[in-house]
């Protein structure tokens, strides 16, 4: 029964299918881990993703990423979220939290099965 709601439901959506196979593919934000990871973060408040999280991380790659400041996730693990240009970019201590913690468990299962981000 639950399958046939979500079914019907994405049949009025159909573009949420590929975005979530284009997310699975790590085609989001061309591939670039920091971002996909600070996306799924910043998206978890609940806001506007087209109004307010796509320009926030667009933001943050201007920013962080062009820059090399932020050049993966040991970077991003290590943010200060009280940085003032950090904060800037966005205020929300728990989205900030959230993307530490992702990247943290990222860093953990990529040194322990020797990958790249």
């Amino acid at each position: 029964m639950l399958k046939e709601i979500i079914d019907e439901h994405m049949q009025k959506v159909p573009a949420v299918k590929d975005y979530c196979k284009r997310c699975l593919e790590t085609k989001r934000w061309s591939g670039g881990i920091v971002l996909m990871v600070l996306d799924a973060a910043f998206t978890s408040v609940g806001l506007n993703y087209f109004q307010i999280v796509m320009p926030r991380v667009e933001k943050f790659r201007q920013e962080f990423v062009k820059t090399g400041r932020i050049n993966g996730l040991e970077d991003l693990m290590n943010v200060d979220a009280n940085d003032k240009d950090i904060e800037k970019t966005w205020k929300n201590k728990r989205s900030w939290k959230i993307a530490k913690s992702i990247a943290s468990y990222l860093v953990k299962i990529k040194q322990e099965k020797k990958l790249d981000d």
